[in-house]
């Protein structure tokens, strides 16, 4: 019969003689297992099996001297077997049960001799049952076996993934029975694990994991609750807090919260009783004076020294003074009566006496003349009061006037003064037009200096001045201008403006740098600048000659040559 402690799937690959001596068979003829070498892999090529990672089945020559090989094992297995009794059951019926196959005579009389070697064996024990005979004859583990229980022998050490196995060997026949033997996980020490933690007033939890310490398996998973530790009260502090004064009473909230979360656990409103009135020192309010004629007062006030609510007012009179008097007399004017007037000292309060009759006025005379223009009168004045009037009027005299002529210049009117010979009053009339200046006009050559010179006055008619190396300001006068037009000069342009370096124009050593000739430089107007081109160089000195020229003809003794204020020659250093 199968026994699950049997089947090859348990068994690893056996060595020789896997059954260590110790657990041999007490009785001698069983050292047949050493002396014959029977194996487990001996046993599988006698069932037919080949064993794993070994060679193919051989062939007949090998097969025929293998067969010979096997009938000298056998006889001299059968003759320690018919000494070794029961106990060889398990390997006889191995080799018999290899040698069923074998038709040969050989194989033939190994089955005769196992079975007789069988009926022998059994033939001696008489205490078992045929059930137990015949599990015993067919190497049934399960079978009554005399198992060396105290020794147990190790095949594969179990771990706490995978199983072990181990068996007990029968001391008789060395029938083995397997047995798969487990180990317990070791457990390392526990984890906790998805861990919540609790507030004042929500549980916590955690799971108590145990893992195995060897291989990490989970053994154990214990849910754990973490309670809430309620909370935890923190001290009192005060809230909304209402101070009392004099008169009612305040409050405050006494809070406590909780010093984990903050939450509030108690809010306690007490009552702060009212203070009551502190009273001050009094004080004196709305005083009232006494006058000469009215009484005075004030009022004795008393305060709360913390709210400065009035506690207590009491109102006191003080007695009228009466008058004080002063005198002042008044004398009399020469209008008004004198008179004493008596005066309060305090309130100012007055009344007259003691008068006495006006003086009248005292006057003195004064005379004023008549002047041209207004009267003649007399002043009286009062010697005492300054008071005055008018009498006496006479009529205005009317002025007296002398005549004086100023003739017309050629720049300004003429006219008739008259002035008064009394008063000096004076105005004009009788103007007359002012003259103009007067040019004489010759005809002179070219180069002679000529000034053009007022024939009354003076004054020229022709100025220049330089704004610096290169540009000449000129003014002429209109009447120069007029008069030339009006003797027969028909032209009026510039002559030779130039600027030299070393001498004046025309001069020895001179060198002209820049000029207007008469070609490009008529004249057009009373004032203008004439522009000499030429670039000026630092801290030279430069000659003009300047000079007009005016022509009545074509011909060149027709010419009349006009000369600026100061003569035709300037001097100009160029910074």
């Amino acid at each position: 019969m199968d026994n699950e402690w049997n089947n090859n799937e348990y068994l690893p690959p056996q060595p020789e003689h896997s059954i260590d001596p110790e657990y041999t068979p007490e009785y001698p003829d069983v050292t047949f297992f050493k002396e014959s070498a029977v194996t487990m892999r001996e046993e599988n090529i006698f069932r037919g099996e080949i064993p794993a990672g070994e060679a193919p089945p051989k062939t007949a020559k090998q097969q025929k001297k293998a067969k010979q090989t096997r009938m000298s094992w056998f006889r001299k297995f059968l003759g320690s077997a018919m000494r070794g009794g029961a106990a060889l059951v398990a390997a006889t019926t191995l080799i018999a049960n290899a040698a069923s196959g074998d038709s040969s005579a050989g194989g033939r009389r190994i089955r005769e001799l196992v079975y007789d070697f069988k009926e022998e064996a059994f033939a001696q024990p008489d205490d078992y049952t045929p059930d137990e005979l015949t599990a015993l004859w067919n190497s049934d583990p399960e079978a009554p076996h005399n198992y060396d229980y105290d020794h147990l022998i190790v095949i594969r050490e179990p771990s706490c993934t995978n199983p072990g196995l181990s068996c007990y060997v029968c001391t008789d026949c060395g029938v083995q029975l397997f047995r798969q033997t487990t180990k317990a996980h070791e457990p390392a020490p526990p984890v906790a694990e998805n861990r919540v933690e609790p507030d004042c007033t929500h549980d916590g939890s955690f799971d108590e994991v145990t893992l195995c310490e060897i291989c990490g398996t989970e053994m154990s998973r214990i849910h754990r609750v973490l309670f809430a530790p309620g909370h935890t009260a923190g001290e009192y502090v005060v809230e909304n807090a209402v101070p009392p004064n004099c008169t009612e009473n305040g409050s405050e909230d006494e809070v406590i919260y909780c010093t984990v979360c903050g939450e509030e656990i108690s809010r306690t409103t007490v009552v702060l009783e009212a203070l009551g009135h502190e009273s001050g020192e009094p004080v004196i309010e709305n005083v009232t004076e006494p006058n000469c004629t009215e009484e005075g007062s004030e009022d004795e006030v008393i305060y709360c020294t913390v709210c400065g609510e009035e506690l207590s007012r009491t109102t006191e009179s003080t007695p009228a003074l009466g008058h004080s008097y002063t005198s002042a007399v008044t004398a009399a004017t020469c209008t008004e009566r004198g008179y004493t007037t008596h005066t309060c000292s305090r309130c100012g309060s007055s009344y007259r006496d003691t008068y006495t009759a006006a003086l009248g006025h005292s006057y003195t005379s004064r005379v004023t003349a008549a002047t041209c223009t207004a009267q003649g009168y007399t002043t009286y004045t009062c010697s005492r009061c300054g008071n005055s009037y008018r009498g006496n009027t006479t009529a205005a005299l009317g002025h007296s006037y002398a005549d004086t002529v100023t003739a017309a210049t050629c720049t300004a009117q003429g006219y008739t003064t008259h002035t008064c010979s009394r008063c000096g009053d004076s105005y004009r009339d009788t103007y007359t037009a002012a003259l103009g200046h007067t040019y004489t006009f010759g005809y002179l050559m070219s180069g002679d200096e000529t000034p053009t010179a007022c024939d009354r006055c003076g004054a020229y008619g022709f100025t220049i001045s330089l704004e610096d190396a290169t540009h000449i300001r000129y003014t002429l006068s209109q009447d120069l201008l007029d008069q030339a037009e009006a003797q027969g000069f028909y032209a009026l342009e510039w002559g030779d403006v130039t600027a030299c370096e070393n001498n004046y124009y025309g001069e020895p050593g001179s060198a002209a740098v820049g000029f207007r000739d008469s070609d490009s430089a008529t004249v057009t107007g009373t004032s203008g600048v004439i522009h000499l081109d030429f670039t000026p160089v630092s801290g030279t000195t430069y000659y003009y000659t300047i000079y007009l020229r005016l022509a009545s003809s074509g011909s060149s003794d027709d010419v009349y040559t006009a000369y600026p204020q100061g003569g035709p020659y300037r001097t100009y250093q160029q910074p």
